[in-house]
């Protein structure tokens, strides 16, 4: 399957994660009463992992920036650095897993950490803030999604998902 193809395949998994996940925060945090909509939300998914001596900064940086609206932020901990002798009790294979797949889709024949990927669809080193901050402006640019949520009197939540005409580059 072609880079292009694999990139339209896993665009449809990747707009449902992140709205999911930010339906569930958002509607958490903000008990959902009407009617309400979520444009240019970001998401951020860093892979990082204990064992990684340069992660901790990069884990730093992801707390700042969920703390930013607009920004959902998910930490994935890969168990690849396990054998090291420090084994990571948040690490999951199918977070090693998930990366991979990134690597395939981006070309690239590793994977590292801290690594983040932006909105499926750019990757960078999560050490990088600039490159980071740079990467969610072009994620923004190139995506429009919106996610429309409406409360009924009967208390049910109806989640509605836009997405633009034209194809986006994105993944998961």
């Amino acid at each position: 399957m072609g880079y292009e193809l694999r990139m339209r395949a896993l665009r449809k998994k990747a707009l449902s994660l992140f709205a999911a996940l930010a339906l569930v925060g958002w509607a958490l945090g903000t008990l959902v009463s009407a009617d309400a909509e979520l444009k240019g939300l970001a998401g951020i998914e860093l892979f990082t992992s204990q064992g990684c001596s340069s992660c901790p900064p990069a884990d730093e940086f992801l707390g700042e920036l969920t703390a930013e609206p607009g920004i959902l932020g998910l930490s994935f901990h890969v168990d690849y650095w396990d054998y090291i002798g420090w084994e990571d009790p948040h690490a999951k294979k199918a977070l090693s897993k998930r990366q991979r797949g990134y690597a395939q889709v981006f070309e690239k024949s590793f994977v590292y950490t801290p690594q983040v990927v932006v909105h499926g669809m750019i990757e960078t080193t999560g050490s990088d803030a600039g490159s980071i901050r740079q990467a969610i402006k072009q994620a923004a640019q190139r995506m429009d999604t919106s996610i429309r949520l409406h409360r009924t009197k009967a208390g049910e939540l109806t989640v509605t998902i836009r997405q633009s005409s034209h194809p986006v580059d994105a993944l998961v």
